[in-house]
């Protein structure tokens, strides 16, 4: 275990000293990590549009207001998968995928 910090101690002094960025280091300690992270974005996903439907359900928000938080949901979980694929950042891409995944954002009421 000491070899692997030490192997990822050894990529980030090379990244900082030629300049690289930390996008470039996949360190194995964290492709372990995804499908929690990607289970921990599902089950947050799951939980807004439960809410969501709930404040349907009793009458507390409109169709209307349903289907444009939904939107507005989507738009911004969409939004921020971009950011994370653009910067490479693998936990963050799992993660709004699993939000995505678990929501079932982007089918408004009929």
């Amino acid at each position: 275990m000491k070899s692997i910090f030490r192997l990822l101690g050894l990529a980030a002094a090379l990244t900082l000293s030629t300049g690289l960025t930390n996008a470039a280091i996949k360190p194995p300690v964290l492709a372990s990590m995804l499908p929690d992270v990607y289970y921990a974005g599902r089950d947050m996903g799951q939980a807004v549009r439960t809410e969501l439907y709930d404040d349907y359900i009793h009458n507390r928000i409109t169709k209307d207001d349903y289907n444009q938080q939904i939107t507005d949901s989507r738009a911004e979980a969409e939004f921020y998968l971009a950011e994370a694929q653009q910067e490479n950042m693998y936990d963050d891409i799992w993660y709004w995928k699993g939000f995505l995944a678990g929501s079932g954002i982007g089918y408004p009421l009929p």
